[in-house]
């Protein structure tokens, strides 16, 4: 690597600097990007109050199918999304993906039918299915192990401030009076309109990776490099490998952690049921959408209590941690009767169960190394959280509510799975450690593997070089470096 013997003398100090850098160029435009696609997503449930089920005649079942049907595309786009995301600049596919939401959302603004509605849902779907494992790519490929589940944290946190966000968006387009158009055309127009600057700023800053960045200088680009060698990831590989695909499809780590998002996501379809809800508590228009705010206010104080948590107790013990609220309040909310109406509303804030996911997420993706097998293990995670957000809407049918004790029944026991799941998986990472411990046990020091080279290419006659190479910058899995640990 250029400048490597240049790098001997840097300080602790001028790597804290370098990160701060890193931190102040790529984080505010990573927060406000999913931000704003978090009010994307959940736009339904913030309209759902705002007259758009009367002008486009959704019944329950339709509106259920709006939310679901936005999963069903981001989940067939996750394979081809982690394609695009792992062959052509990061950085410019998601661009492109905040283009195109930007603009869906204004097209959503004008729609006069159910059909054209569920018609932007379905491209939504398409589209802000880049984002999470886009984001994940990028934070993996500038920062540390360690830091990671602080700037996962981050960027999830800003769905707390996108739903105080579009709370109170939702409460002042019922106030914005634009000849005879509903609350709900205004509050998607101001949604699209940010969008496209959104898009202004991507287009302007984000690098795909350190050794892309404009703003780095060259030695801040070896630097960089150099930091996050110790993540043994192995640097971005933009060629398919098939034998890293066969290794995760067998490895039943990923598959756990594909169960545990599935579960974890079933219960998110409150994101979308909640104002409907609150307002069958017997709350009027205006105050249903202001009793949306504490949720978001909760949840930007429990994912950074979370991920500091994480960083002094085992990630796995925080992730059990923050379940149990949630279980506590769909508990609640099965054992009440609807006179309690206000003991009912501090039971939906008891859903706390999201920074569990975030956590859950950023340690999955750290735990898989080879660029092809950490595309793989991402996008089955991904896949697993649409699986949980298209199954979740089916299970509010008009024939429970108010009541909903079949929802709030599934989701006590949804919550209650995810538990010994995520420790099923975490046991399986303490074991491999284990044996690597074991097999390293008095052999090459760290960082160096030997690779076998045969003159003339595969079946030569000729003799075969052995060389002892940096595994942080092969394409290696996690089960083929040696030197890869899984952060337990």
């Amino acid at each position: 690597m250029e400048f490597e013997g240049q790098l001997d003398d840097v300080t602790e100090e001028e790597y804290r600097k370098l990160v701060r850098k890193i931190d102040w160029h790529i984080l505010p435009l990573m927060l406000l990007t999913y931000a704003i696609q978090f009010a994307d997503k959940t736009s339904l449930g913030s309209s759902a109050i705002l007259g758009i089920k009367t002008d486009l005649n959704l019944t329950t079942a339709r509106y259920n199918n709006c939310s679901s049907f936005f999963y069903i595309t981001y989940l067939a786009c996750a394979w081809p999304n982690s394609l695009l995301l792992q062959r052509f600049n990061t950085g410019w596919v998601l661009t492109a993906a905040t283009a195109s939401w930007a603009t869906l959302l204004l097209c959503t603004m004008a729609c006069s039918s159910y059909g054209g509605f569920l018609t932007t849902r379905l491209l939504l779907g398409a589209t802000e299915g880049l984002v999470t494992p886009g984001f994940l790519l990028l934070t993996s490929a500038f920062y540390r192990h360690e830091e990671q589940a602080t700037r996962v944290g981050l960027w999830f946190l800003m769905n707390g401030a996108a739903t105080v966000f579009s709370a109170m968006v939702a409460y002042g387009a019922q106030y914005i009076t634009i000849g005879d158009w509903s609350p709900w055309r205004p509050f998607f127009l101001i949604l699209g309109l940010i969008g496209c600057l959104n898009t202004a700023l991507w287009l302007w800053v984000m690098p795909s990776t350190p050794a892309t960045a404009r703003w780095l200088t060259r030695r801040e680009k070896a630097m960089a490099l150099k930091r996050v060698a110790c993540n043994q990831d192995g640097s971005k590989n933009v060629h398919f490998k098939w034998e890293h695909v066969r290794e995760a499809a067998l490895d039943p780590r990923i598959w756990l952690m594909f169960v545990f998002s599935i579960l974890q996501n079933i219960p998110n379809s409150l994101t979308q049921q909640r104002s409907i809800i609150i307002e069958q508590f017997g709350f009027t228009r205006l105050q249903t959408s202001l009793l949306n705010i504490p949720t978001g206010v909760l949840e930007m104080i429990t994912i950074p209590t979370a991920t500091w948590a994480a960083r002094r107790w085992k990630t796995i013990h925080v992730m059990t941690f923050w379940t149990i609220p949630a279980i506590v309040g769909a508990s609640m909310l099965l054992g009440l009767s609807q006179e309690h109406k206000v003991a009912r509303l501090v039971a939906i804030y008891f859903f706390l169960s999201t920074a569990s996911f975030v956590l859950g997420m950023s340690w999955n993706s750290s735990c898989s190394a080879g660029s092809t097998k950490k595309m793989f293990s991402n996008a089955l995670f991904l896949i697993g959280y649409c699986v949980g957000n298209i199954a979740g809407p089916l299970m509010w049918k008009a024939e429970y509510s108010p009541v909903n004790t079949v929802p709030w029944s599934i989701i006590l026991a949804t919550l209650i799975l995810a538990i010994p799941t995520s420790y099923a998986a975490w046991y399986i990472a303490v074991y491999r450690n284990k044996r690597k411990e074991e097999a390293q046990a008095g052999h090459r020091s760290a960082h160096e593997v030997e690779v076998k080279v045969q003159e003339g290419g595969k079946g030569s006659e000729k003799g075969v070089e052995r060389h002892h190479l940096d595994s942080a910058f092969l394409d290696l899995t996690d089960k083929q470096n040696p030197n890869f640990r899984y952060p337990v």
